[in-house]
């Protein structure tokens, strides 16, 4: 008689031995022919199968044998792809054909929002995201959203501490593989791509060559609608956006739309109330940097804006603008008997200074959670920037 208790398997028994049938047994036991109970042991674990598809070098196993003849090119070092155009090799015939688009200039993907084409499928799918706002890729740590899975990665890292990437030669560990590159030429004695002009070093040669154009003064990309001209392209296509009126960037809680996306990131903090900004001194937070940099002047005294015209400095911008119009007002071309008046473009209410016309604009515009604050003016429309606003005080 045999008796078997959590069991999936049978027992099979011979005079010699017990043979085990299936994998799945928790216990048993058996009795002998004297009714002694006999403990029968779970059987050996299973050794894992061989399908014909492993890796004879580092043993890693492939469900096909043409993804493991491709891995297998690792470690063999052979490049079967060869450019038509320079004599760079590839390993995989996917990036062979992407590399010759860059001789070849052939862009196969279009975006089906505008008329912008790409070279790379991958490319095509950020550049997209601009026009529709998705960001798919959620951090688990705040609120920020990411469009690309390794840029979260990147980010996740601030909050985790995690520094993957260790220096072979001292202790020392990064977050990101560029910052440990930029770091081994400390050993390596490589020498970086160092500006003609000022001692900042860079390890990309575009990065550099960017950066120079801020000394040199070269902007080689040119509007096609006014005669402005930019250092960079994508100053360039972003330029472009105030003659088309394209505002791709939508804000997800209101209908408020952009021209770039920090805008919209800038704006979405009115409604989540997000101060991510803090005053090391003072412990204030902001929800624009910007807000920030103005306010640790007053604790360490900076006065960036200088006057051409004297010695007077200021902290802010638009004091030296208001400076300028009063102390020198026949190089501004303001008589000091008229001055400028600044009116409200909802009601047509006349203020002498910008500052107080943008506290009065606040009752006109809609506050969070999509209210509205109660306002005598029938209609409301749209306001002006402060920028604008600078801009007319000083060329009236």
């Amino acid at each position: 008689m045999r008796i078997l208790a959590n069991c999936t398997c049978e027992v099979m028994k011979d005079t010699t031995q017990q043979v085990w049938l299936g994998t799945q047994m928790t216990f048993g036991f058996s009795k002998t022919e004297n009714n002694s109970q006999q403990i029968i042991p779970p059987p050996p674990l299973p050794t894992t199968t061989t399908t014909g598809n492993n890796c004879d070098i580092c043993l890693k196993q492939f469900t096909r044998r043409n993804t493991l003849q491709l891995h297998q090119r690792i470690h063999t070092g052979e490049k079967l792809f060869t450019c038509t155009y320079c004599a760079k090799q590839f390993v995989h015939r996917d990036k062979f054909q992407i590399h010759e688009r860059i001789h070849t200039g052939e862009k196969p993907f279009s975006c089906g929002y505008c008329s912008k084409c790409f070279s790379r499928k991958d490319k095509l799918k950020i550049h997209e995201s601009s026009h529709t706002g998705e960001r798919p890729y959620h951090c688990s740590y705040c609120p920020k959203q990411f469009v690309q899975r390794d840029k979260l990665k990147i980010h996740e890292r601030i909050h985790t501490g995690e520094k993957p990437y260790s220096c072979e030669f001292c202790p020392k560990q990064f977050a990101r593989g560029d910052k440990l590159q930029l770091h081994r030429r400390i050993h390596t004695g490589e020498k970086l791509l160092q500006c003609s002009y000022c001692p900042k070093p860079f390890v990309q040669k575009d990065k550099l060559i960017i950066h120079e154009r801020t000394h040199t003064g070269e902007k080689p990309f040119h509007c096609e609608v006014c005669t402005k001209q930019f250092a960079r392209s994508d100053r360039l296509q972003i330029h472009r956006r105030t003659h088309t009126g394209e505002k791709p960037f939508h804000c997800d809680l209101c209908p408020k739309q952009f021209i770039q996306r920090c805008y919209l990131n800038i704006h979405r903090r009115i409604h989540t109330g997000e101060k991510p900004f803090q005053c090391d001194t003072c412990q204030k937070q902001f929800a624009r940097k910007d807000k920030l940099q103005i306010h640790i002047r007053s604790h360490t005294g900076e006065k960036p804006y200088g006057c051409n015209l004297c010695s007077e400095m200021f902290m802010r911008k638009p004091q030296l603008i208001s400076h300028k119009k009063h102390a020198h007002p026949a190089e501004m071309q303001i008589t000091p008997e008229e001055p400028r008046m600044f009116f409200c473009d909802t009601c047509t209410k006349p203020y002498s200074t910008i500052n107080e016309l943008q506290m009065h604009r606040k009752i006109h515009l809609p506050i969070r959670n999509n209210f509205l604050k109660p306002t005598s003016c029938k209609n409301i429309k749209e306001y002006t920037p402060m920028s604008t606003l600078l801009w007319q005080s000083i060329h009236p």
